[in-house]
């Protein structure tokens, strides 16, 4: 792994932190514009600034684990804990039925299926302000 060095040839001690002590380091940073400027920095924590484990995910089923990111029962739940920029990932399998949503904040929300149909998430009342 090729390592930046300062003007005196000495390399940062942050490079020599695993991957998943960065991810952990980076879920406290708020997603915009924080954690977008720290993807800028390299390819490396490109990537890690965008790991799944820091998005927000919504399923009926599960359990929430210290090792996995935040589970909300509802959809509603995860939006009102997303932080702008956040990614919500919704469960495939369910139909997630949710009733006026309010999204005030830039939001990135992803179904966890591999086509489309695997997740739906029905509004029956459309959209109202």
């Amino acid at each position: 792994m090729k390592r930046h060095c300062d003007e005196d040839g000495n390399v940062s001690a942050v490079h020599f932190l695993d991957d998943g002590c960065l991810v952990r380091i980076f879920s406290f940073l708020t997603p915009l514009p924080d954690r977008f400027n720290a993807a800028r920095v390299c390819r490396r924590w490109h990537g890690l600034a965008s790991d799944r484990r820091m998005w927000l995910r919504v399923d009926h089923s599960a359990v929430a684990s210290l090792l996995q990111s935040p589970v909300f029962p509802t959809l509603q739940d995860a939006v009102s804990a997303a932080k702008p920029g956040d990614t919500i990932l919704i469960s495939s399998g369910v139909t997630h039925v949710s009733t006026n949503i309010y999204i005030d904040k830039p939001l990135c929300l992803l179904g966890e299926g591999l086509s489309p149909e695997d997740t739906l998430l029905l509004c029956p009342r459309g959209f109202e302000r």
